[in-house]
């Protein structure tokens, strides 16, 4: 009968047990309606692409969608951009005084990390095994891959103690810390080109050898994602939810 009630509460208003309740879900219902989708603007604004070639289109149109959301300012995409729950994962969209659950994504601490050594690419053919041997062996996918984190410092941050959903979430976290993750994430090598000399790599002009890694924030980051962007959608009521 609740269930009843809650589908069609218009029905059960004169009902002597259920009608306060009936008429509270009747004018919630009317509150729904009342409220207005945002219109998506006619026109999409620029934003930057990093490495289009190698997007999903249906990443670059996932974008093209949120930027035209009244209240998106400014958006970009990286190059290990895809699909995502809405806004593309490695899509970055700034909004004006408003928040979007979800819109972060599961990819919570994900990041790309390029290294540039002062060695030439001939290194990738002239060592290939050697090299391929060494990414086997200090990339980590699994969980459980280190003996020693119950030192590691970040574990003893406060927020493990202080708030009781992330203290649930402790030893998972120690278990998959330090290690890649699956899907899209990669350790790679490659050929970086400098055209100019920068003092922040400290290397002349030319072609270098190096390593392109992407790791994850795992399961644990995933789980801090899917609790939060509920509290925000009971907050706000599916408005802007993406």
């Amino acid at each position: 009968m609740l269930e009843k009630i809650n589908i069609e509460p218009e029905s059960y208003l004169a009902y002597p047990v259920f009608g306060d309740l009936a008429k509270f879900l009747s004018g919630k219902k009317l509150l729904q309606k009342k409220k207005k989708k945002p219109v998506l603007n006619k026109t999409a604004l620029d934003f930057k692409i990093y490495g289009e070639e190698n997007i999903d289109p249906v990443a670059i149109q996932q974008m093209q969608t949120a930027i035209k959301l009244p209240i998106s300012v400014k958006g970009a995409l990286m190059p290990d951009a895809h699909v995502g729950y809405g806004l593309p994962i490695g899509g970055v969209l700034a909004t004006y005084n408003s928040v979007i659950p979800y819109g972060v994504g599961m990819d919570i601490g994900c990041r790309m990390c390029l290294s540039i050594f002062p060695a030439s690419p001939k290194k990738i053919n002239g060592e290939r095994g050697r090299i391929k041997n060494i990414l086997m062996n200090d990339t980590r996918f699994g969980l459980a891959e280190f003996n020693d984190l119950e030192e590691v410092e970040i574990l003893d941050r406060k927020e493990f103690s202080e708030i009781k959903f992330l203290k649930s979430l402790r030893g998972k976290f120690a278990k998959q810390l330090g290690t890649s993750g699956h899907g899209n994430h990669f350790v790679d090598v490659g050929i970086v080109e400098i055209k100019a000399f920068s003092e922040l790599i400290n290397l002349q002009p030319g072609e270098y050898f190096a390593v392109l890694s992407h790791s994850g924030s795992r399961n644990f980051g995933a789980e801090i994602c899917k609790y939060y962007t509920q509290i925000a959608k009971d907050k706000l009521d599916g408005v802007f939810c993406c």
